[in-house]
């Protein structure tokens, strides 16, 4: 059954669809043009997503501990196998995640604290569906 990637990334987050890249092997020899090239296939679509994780209580530390927390369940999902997804009415079939980074700011600030007790990331996430 497929996974909401709303509700791994949460819902201020945008998702991108990028077209397949082509896999190709250069080879070169001496010879008239002296490089050959073989299709490989494609390595499958790119899934940007970007956005904010954000989470509130009434003290900072806690905020970001629980915040911590969520970015290590999302690091977790680097680890394991293709899975389907979709989000809104888009399904997306055996998914890999390849990449999850942290935004950094001006002085590596990454955490930021807003009113109330506040606490949020920016994050950039690709991943590639393989069918």
């Amino acid at each position: 059954m497929a996974e909401d990637l709303r509700q791994i990334f949460g819902s201020d987050t945008t998702l991108t669809v990028q077209p397949r890249r082509a896999r190709r092997q250069l080879v070169g020899y001496a010879g008239a043009h002296g490089m050959t090239s073989m299709n490989m296939g494609t390595r499958g679509r790119l899934i940007a997503v970007s956005g904010r994780i954000s989470f509130t209580d009434a003290d900072y530390w806690v905020a970001r501990e629980n915040l911590q927390a969520v970015i290590d369940a999302i690091e977790a999902y680097q680890w394991t196998d293709g899975g389907d997804y979709y989000y809104d009415s888009q399904y997306f079939y055996y998914v890999i995640f390849e990449k999850f980074e942290i935004a950094v700011e001006g002085k590596s600030k990454s955490f930021h604290r807003a009113n109330g007790g506040k606490v949020f990331v920016d994050f950039y996430a690709e991943l590639r569906e393989l069918i």
